[in-house]
This record gives C-alpha cells, sequence and structure tokens, in this order.
C-alpha cells in the first residue's frame, strides 16, 4: 500500500502560461531527507468567448457552420447550424395539358429555396406535363358532293376538336335512272314519266295530285239483331272501295256483332192441376225469341174427409164424401 507524502514546495509552475509544463515536486520522506518527482501538467483555459460568426448559412436540406474564438487563449471553434426544412405553403393545383400546350404538375413550392415537390413530398425535377399532341380522327364529310360542285371532308382532333386537314371532293357524274309514269290514288299522288339522277338534285319529275276520295251518299246502317250481325252506317268510296264514318274517317270493318239473346226468368204459360201437367217457357228479353220451354208435373190429390149431413124441410143434405 503506498504511503501518501506532503509536498513542501513545486518549482516551474507557471498558472499563466497555457498548455503542457514539466513542474518539479519537492517533498520530505519519512527519514526526512528532502526528495524531488517531476510531473507534467496540463493548464487549460477557462474561454471567454467572442460572439459567433456565421461562416456558411444553412439551407433547406443542408447544415450550415458558425465559428467563435476565445479573446484570452485565441483558440477557436466551429458549431453546427441544423438545416431549415422546407416550406412547403398550400398545394398549387395541376394545369392540366393540352393537344397543343405544355401542363403544370400539380406541386407544392418551397418559399425557402424554391424547389418543387409532388404530393409525397418528393423534390420535382421538373413541372412540365407534356402537350397531348393530336388524336387525329378519319375523314369528316362537311358537304357531299353533288353532279354540280365539289364537296369538303376534313380530319379533325377527337379530344379538342381542332381541324387538322381539310380537302376537296371531287364532282360527281350523273347516274340517271328512268322512271315509270304512276297514276294517283286516292290518297297518294302519281307522276308522269320522268328521270332523276342518283348522285345530285336533278330530276324532271313532275307531280300529280291524289285524286281524294268520292264519296257518294249515306249508307244507313243495318241494326244487329239477337241471331245476325249488322252494318255500320257508312260512306263508299266508288274510287278505292274504302268505307268511312260520317266524320270521313276510314273504317276497317263495317261489322256490328250480333247483339246474342238476353234470356229471362221461367215464365208460366199453363199450370198444372191435379188431372194435368202445366208448362213453362224462357224467352229473350230483346227479340221475344222462346229460348226454352219445360212442361210443370200434375199435383198430387189433398183429399179432405166430410161427413154425412141430414136434409132439412129447407136445406139439402149429404152423404159422408171426400173431394181434393
Amino acid at each position: 500500500m503506498l504511503a501518501l507524502v506532503p509536498v513542501t514546495s513545486v518549482s516551474g509552475f507557471d498558472p499563466n502560461k497555457l498548455g503542457t509544463q514539466t513542474v518539479t515536486l519537492n517533498y520530505r520522506a519519512g527519514n526526512g531527507q528532502i526528495l524531488h518527482t517531476t510531473i507534467d501538467v496540463e493548464v487549460q483555459c477557462e474561454h471567454n468567448w467572442s460572439a459567433e460568426q456565421i461562416t456558411q448559412q444553412p439551407t433547406c436540406d443542408a447544415v450550415g457552420q458558425s465559428y467563435k474564438v476565445c479573446t484570452q487563449c485565441g483558440q477557436g471553434e466551429y458549431s453546427e447550424i441544423a438545416a431549415l426544412g422546407h416550406s412547403y405553403g398550400n398545394w398549387i393545383a395541376e394545369i392540366p395539358a393540352t393537344c397543343e400546350s405544355q401542363g403544370t404538375l400539380g406541386h407544392y413550392n418551397c418559399s425557402l429555396c424554391n424547389k418543387n415537390f409532388d404530393e409525397q413530398k418528393n423534390e420535382l425535377d421538373s413541372l412540365i406535363s407534356p402537350a397531348l399532341g393530336h388524336t387525329e380522327s378519319d375523314w369528316i364529310v362537311q358537304r357531299r358532293a353533288t353532279c354540280f360542285a365539289e364537296g369538303v371532308k376534313y380530319k379533325e382532333c377527337t379530344i379538342c376538336k381542332n381541324i387538322t386537314a381539310s380537302q376537296a371532293i371531287e364532282k360527281l357524274k350523273h347516274n340517271i335512272i328512268s322512271y315509270k309514269a304512276k297514276a294517283p290514288t286516292c290518297t297518294q299522288s302519281g307522276w308522269n314519266e320522268y328521270e332523276a339522277c342518283a348522285n345530285c338534285g336533278y330530276s324532271t319529275y313532275t307531280e300529280i295530285a291524289a285524286t281524294g276520295h268520292s264519296f257518294g251518299n249515306w249508307i244507313a246502317e243495318i241494326p244487329a239483331t239477337c241471331e245476325s250481325q249488322g252494318t255500320l252506317g257508312h260512306y263508299n268510296c266508288s274510287l278505292c272501295n274504302k268505307n268511312f264514318d260520317e266524320q270521313k274517317n276510314e273504317l276497317n270493318s263495317l261489322i256490328i256483332a250480333a247483339l246474342k239473346h238476353n234470356e229471362s226468368d221461367w215464365i208460366v204459360q199453363k199450370q198444372a192441376t191435379c188431372t194435368a201437367e202445366g208448362s213453362k217457357y224462357k224467352e229473350c228479353t230483346v227479340c221475344k225469341k222462346v229460348l226454352a220451354s219445360q212442361t210443370i208435373e200434375k199435383l198430387e190429390h189433398n183429399l179432405v174427409g166430410y161427413e154425412a149431413k141430414a136434409p132439412t124441410c129447407t136445406q139439402s143434405g149429404w152423404n159422408e164424401y171426400e173431394a181434393c
């Protein structure tokens, strides 16, 4: 175990001198002898720092740097300044590209570094959305060619509808077709023999007006009966043989359906008695035709017994008897 001994004196030490010094320690041994030993001592400055000077400004994504110096020992020291981080602001909506013009991507713009970022805050190298370019349609006929004039056709962009190409269509040659004459009817016009071009409006057509119906006199209705169809009152056209009502509307049929019998209840024609059958029938309530007939059975005797009564001077009498 080491014994601690008191130091009697120190030599070679200057407290105002910074850095490493070799110092001599003088101490007395147990036998009274003065002994010496040397040690290295580090003298440090209690710094008095100057104001920090920024040597490199921080940016949104890079740290900056500052420097300060001790006014006593002249020692300098650098410090790191934290990166600022981006200031994204509000989302800037996309400006869509058109067929002919570039668009602008939706983005955030940092107000500090002016860089642009997508919705996930990833930096964008460019905001340009390329122009779409036209999508050309097939030929569209604006005006058809005729035998007298050229036509016009064009192509357009199917997206923006701008015309991308146009071209004339050559005039057509006449394509003459001959038509036979047709006589008019009551309701349809006719025409004389003529020629017409299948490609244009050229024609020698002349119309013959419809003749109209010849109605004649009103033909009275024949009413339907219970067993026979009737015939509607009507006009008959002597030209086309069609039939019409009073308002001159065409009739598809003149038939009035038979009415059919309306059967009555049983009617007693002859009452039945104890000695003879009766009879009953049903008739049509409209035309009175007998539709059904039936016998009525004879009645049974309902006998009542009577006692005998003797005659008097003024009244007759009778023997015992039965009567229905």
